[in-house]
């Protein structure tokens, strides 16, 4: 079982830098579904009970082809939005009534106000 969990962590690093030159050829919406696609595929091939289904589908298909196909090229997406948006990282007070209205921040209050009144 914890060679499954080890197949992932080499899967992922290794199908990382795959799936980050695919990203850039095809582009990362494709590749993020077809990792998505793979993630799910693996779990249902790791399903079947067989140790080498689990070990091919964790570490082949959810690892390599899933994760690696997944994370990585998001990363590197969003470092991108970052790099050509700089501005954006330097006005977190446009954020706030965006933050205002998000339902956990929503909820986070009224929690907050509801021990402020029983402390009295």
């Amino acid at each position: 079982m914890a060679l499954a969990g080890a197949l992932v962590w080499v899967g992922t690093g290794a199908g990382g830098i795959f799936m980050g030159w695919l990203a850039d050829r095809i582009g990362v919406r494709r590749v993020v579904i077809i990792g998505a696609c793979m993630i799910g595929g693996g779990l249902a091939l790791s399903s079947l009970g067989s140790i080498w289904a689990l070990y091919v589908g964790h570490g082949l298909m959810v690892g390599l082809l899933g994760n690696g196909g997944v994370y990585p090229p998001l990363l590197v997406y969003i470092s991108r939005w970052f790099e050509r948006r700089r501005g954006c990282c330097h006005r977190p007070h446009l954020l706030r009534p965006i933050c205002r209205r998000c339902p956990v921040a929503v909820a986070v209050r009224a929690r907050d106000r509801a021990y402020r009144l029983a402390d009295g």
